[in-house]
Parts: structure tokens; sequence; C-alpha cells
């Protein structure tokens, strides 16, 4: 297979595109006409999401700008990202400013330090939201999305956005870390949060020009291992130095860019991208082509039979069809049902695990809260209470957050494995309605459809952890003045019936979200099999309906609409041969790969 996929992709993308606005104009079929604008519309918005993520100071600003091959991001000696930036493909550069309270700014490139940046916005004072950047990066033409993200050694510090909003979206991600000094314990503890729920991690290490050969085999082989324990098996890490990167193709300087080793990374991003995501994405929209393209010739069967047969013939069979269109409506019910088991399922699934975690982790957080207030003598005992708050928020999500993170992954994997089944209940379904229409209409067979991947994606959101307000219990101003001894035992006695009643409301609220999150997804895939039945029956008494007053009005001109029909079969048998063969690549590229 041609290594080239970059190549591949894009052309596929557009001769698929290509592709359904000839097929709108062969088929004339009006309800199936409603179904290629979608497949259109997805084959011009998708994006690979590529987060890039690292400790403070470890040089990730600059690894993006060396990607974007300008210096967009700033970056200085002090930690410089205090917000999550987005960096989008676009004609000119721009940037839009998002805050907490909703509202949007349009600022200039160059005015991006006032807001993503520690120094002109210290502990994001600004309360900025994220910043989306556009810029005309060749490799954002390529679909990607860049995401730069805040130095992270803990998940309280940046958990609403991050962990919400990119990390469980994220397609890959990059993990940068530099020579020196190698992976420190805040680092993995990161990583063993990240290596769960990602699906694959690009572990770089930067700044690698610092060191000669011989160190820098020795450094990479010593964080080899670590990694390798971290995520149970083999990993590659790729030296970089970002800044060699940048400057070389500020100046254009072919031998130093390929010195500091960013050309072979992009290769390895662009290369992973395509044949995971990538691959899915053309296989998934060319299979959405040919089942149009296969239910319109199977309409075609039947409309060739309903011009040789007599007007009380075809009463009869819209008769029969309507009867059994009913019945398979009736039927089909039980998905429903099947959709509330799915949902019982995995909230009986989601019970069982929570109590096993909470059983396991509530002591450990109390246990935390206690050495802090042990080893906090040199705190007042007024500023004592504010810092065991802001201190138990921050225990209960660098605790919970990493498995609310997990098992909101494996639900969502769960449901998906669910769903596949009843997929192909819904095509076989479908496939029964024009089987039984073939035997009414006394044809040898029609064309059985592949069961396709449900049009919809499942997101469940859940709010992090919220505990400001949770210590009202040992708010008591009386406290402050009892003993030191005294005020830290009945702060502990207090904190512990604090940290049970916030973990149950926390995992309460956790699981309402959930409950109703399946609920809605399983209205959306009720009401998209009901818009399919819809569709198909329509499309089928339709055509029975079309000719029955066609022949009471003694039309006879049948053969010209033969002709018709004949010319355009033959033009959607040119498509399907060309999306077979785009099909047939990316399949063997997953078989190579």
């Amino acid at each position: 297979m041609d290594t080239d996929l970059q190549k591949h992709f894009q052309a596929h993308k557009q001769q698929l595109f290509k592709l359904t606005e000839k097929l709108g104009d062969v088929i004339p079929d009006e309800n199936l006409i409603r179904v290629i604008p979608e497949i259109r519309n997805n084959l011009q918005q998708e994006r690979f999401r590529l987060v890039v993520l690292g400790q403070f100071k470890r040089g990730k600003s600059t690894f993006i700008n060396a990607l974007l091959g300008d210096k967009i991001l700033p970056t200085d000696v002090i930690p410089v990202t205090a917000v999550i930036t987005e960096i989008h493909h676009s004609d000119e550069a721009s940037a839009q400013v998002f805050f907490f309270e909703g509202e949007a700014k349009q600022v200039a490139i160059h005015e991006l330090d006032e807001y993503v940046s520690e120094n002109r916005n210290p502990k994001n004072t600004k309360k900025v939201d994220k910043v989306v950047v556009g810029y005309p990066a060749a490799i954002l033409e390529k679909g990607l999305i860049i995401v730069d993200t805040p130095g992270v050694g803990s998940i309280h510090e940046h958990n609403t956005r991050l962990t919400q909003e990119y990390l469980l979206q994220a397609d890959a991600a990059v993990f940068v870390f530099s020579a020196d000094p190698p992976l420190t314990e805040l680092e993995k503890g990161f990583l063993k949060v990240l290596i769960p729920i990602i699906p694959h991690i690009h572990f770089v290490l930067n700044k690698s020009d610092y060191l000669d050969h011989d160190d820098l085999s020795k450094v990479i082989a010593f964080n080899k291992k670590i990694l390798q324990e971290l995520v149970n098996g083999e990993t590659y890490i790729s030296p970089l130095s970002a800044l060699q990167g940048l400057k070389a193709k500020l100046k254009n300087e072919n031998g130093a860019l390929i010195h500091s080793g960013l050309p072979a990374l992009e290769q390895k991003l662009t290369d992973f991208l395509l044949q995971h995501r990538g691959r899915y994405f053309i296989i998934s929209n060319a299979g959405r082509i040919t089942r149009v393209c296969y239910e319109w010739k199977n309409l075609v069967e039947l409309e060739r039979k309903a011009q040789t047969i007599s007007i009380d013939e075809l009463n009869s069979n819209l008769d029969q069809f309507t009867q059994y269109m009913e019945k398979i409506k009736k039927n089909s019910n039980r998905l429903s049902y099947f959709l509330e088991e799915i949902k019982q399922r995995l909230l009986q699934y989601y019970d069982a695990e929570t109590t096993l975690f909470i059983k396991d982790r509530e002591e450990i957080v109390r246990e935390k809260i206690n050495h802090i207030i042990n080893h906090s003598q040199q705190i007042s005992k007024r500023h004592l209470l504010p810092h065991i708050k802001q201190s138990l928020i921050n225990v209960v999500i660098d605790e919970f957050e990493p498995y609310r993170l997990r098992i909101e992954k494996n639900i969502k994997e769960k449901f998906n494995d669910e769903i596949q089944y009843l997929n192909g209940e819904v095509t076989q379904v479908i496939n029964d309605i024009y089987r039984f229409s073939a035997e009414l209409f006394q044809i040898s067979q029609t064309i059985q459809l592949r069961q396709d991947t449900w049009l919809y994606q499942s997101q469940f959101y859940y709010k992090t952890w919220e505990v400001e307000g949770a210590l009202e219990l040992i708010q008591n101003v009386f406290m402050i003045l009892l003993p030191r001894s005294l005020f830290n035992a009945l702060t502990k006695r207090n904190i512990n019936k604090v940290v049970s009643q916030k973990l149950d409301q926390q995992w309460g609220r956790f699981r309402s979200d959930l409950f109703y999150g399946l609920n809605d997804n399983n209205r959306k895939f009720l009401y998209e099999f009901n818009q399919i039945l819809n569709r198909i029956a329509d499309e089928i008494s339709q055509l029975i309906k079309r000719y029955v007053t066609l022949k009471k009005q003694g039309e006879q001109n049948f053969e010209e609409t033969l002709l018709i029909q004949e010319h355009r079969v033959a033009e959607v048998d040119n498509i399907l041969s060309e999306v077979q063969k785009i099909k047939n690549f990316w399949e063997d590229a997953a078989a190579v790969n």
C-alpha cells in the first residue's frame, strides 16, 4: 500500500463527496435524496482532534508552534498556558476568546498573550473558558484540530473543561516531556489517568538537542521502561527539538528541520490518525453511499415488476404491504424494551462498580484530609477552614475524577457494543421488508443490505465535582476559640461526616445524569429507526400508487421509462464500483497495518 495515506485520504474524501452529488442527480426518489445531504455534511465536517498534554515548561506551546510553522502561541521562560486553546484551519489568522459567562470576544493573534498566558492572566483571573485560533497552516488543512492545554500535574487544576470536553473526545494525544529532568511523579500520576481513556498517546521527548547521542539514548531507554510499565506494553518515544524545528521552518532550512525530528513525528501522527480514525471515516461513509444505491436498486426492481401487473394486483399488493408494515411497526416496539434493558444493565453496572470504588477510596480521602489537618499547624485556625475546604475539593477530584472518566468511557463502550446488536436487528427488519416486497411482486430476490453503524453518537454530560459549600457543618466561628487539639479533633470528626455526605450526593447526581443521558439516546435510536421504517414504507407505497394512477390514466409508455431506468441503474452501478474501490483500499490498509 502507498505510504502516503494523507493524499489518498483527501482524494478519496473529495471523490466520495463528488459521487454523492452525482448520486443525487441520478436517483429520482425524493425520500432517498434526503439522506444524501447528511452524508455530504459528514464528509465536509469531519475533523481529527489532537490534544497536546504535559507538565509545565515541557515545551508544549513551542511544539504546537513548530507544527504550525509560525510563532502563534506565546512562549516564555515561565509557565505560560493558563487556558485551553483550540487551533483550527482558516484562510486568515484569527482568534476568539470565550468567557465562562458565555460571551465571546474577537482578538488579534498578537493579543493572545493577554488571555492565555499565566503572566498576563494569572490563575485565569479573566475567567476565560477557552480560546479558538484560526490559522492557515498546512497541517491543519488535513482536517486536524490541535488543542493546547495548561500544564497539568493534577486533575483538579483544570478538571472542568479538560476532562469533560477534551480527554474523552480526543482522537489521539501527544504527551510532551523533556530530556532533563526525566518523567516526574506528577507526570506519571497524570499518565495513569490518561492511558485508560485516550485511544492513543504519542510520547514526545522534547529538548532532545540538549543531550549528545549517548546520553539521549540512555534517557530514552530510562523513560521508555517507565512508560512501558504504565501502559502495560510496548511503547515508542519520539525525540524532538521543537524549538529547532520551529526555527528551521521559519528559515526554510530543510536539513535542520529533518535533524530536529519534527517531520518524522508529523508523519507518524498523520499516519496514525488516518490508519485509525480516517480509515473508519472513509469506510463508514462509503458504506452509507452503498446502502443508498442498493435501496434504490431494490425499488427499481419493484418498479419494473409494477409495470407488468394489473391495477387489481397492484391494489391488492398495496393492501398486503400496508398490513405488513403495520405488523412490522407493532413488532418493532420490542426495540424500546431492548433499549430499556440496556439502560438498566448499564445502571446496574454503574451501581456495582461505584459502590466498590467508594468503599475502597472513601477512607483514603479521609486519611488524606486528616493528614492535611495534622500538618497544618503553621496555619491559623481562622484560615485553616478555607484551607481544608479547598483541600477537600482537590483530594476528592484527584481521587475520584480519574475513576469517573474511566467508568464514563466504559459505559460508552458497553452502550455502543449493545447498540451494535440492535443495529443488526434494524438491518434484519429492513431486509425483511424488501424480501416481503420481492415475494409480493414475485421477484426472485432483492439486494440484502449490510449492517451499518448507527448514525448518531452517544454523549453523556456529567458535571464534575462541586464541593464548595460542603463544609457548612464545620463553619462555626465558635470553634476558632477552642484549643488547637480540640479544634483539630472536632474538625476531623465533622470532615468524616461531610466526606460520606458529599460522595453520596456526587455519585447520585452522576447516576441521575447517566439515567437521563441513556434515556435521551434511546429516544434518538427509536426516532431514527422509525424514520427509516416510514421512509421505506412511503417509498414502496408511493411506487405502487403511482403505477395504479398511471394505469388508470391509460399510460402505456412504459418502455421509455424502462430505458431511463436502465440508464440510471448503469450510472448507479458505476458509482457503486468507484465507492467499492475506495472502500477496498482502506480495508486493505487495515490489513497491512
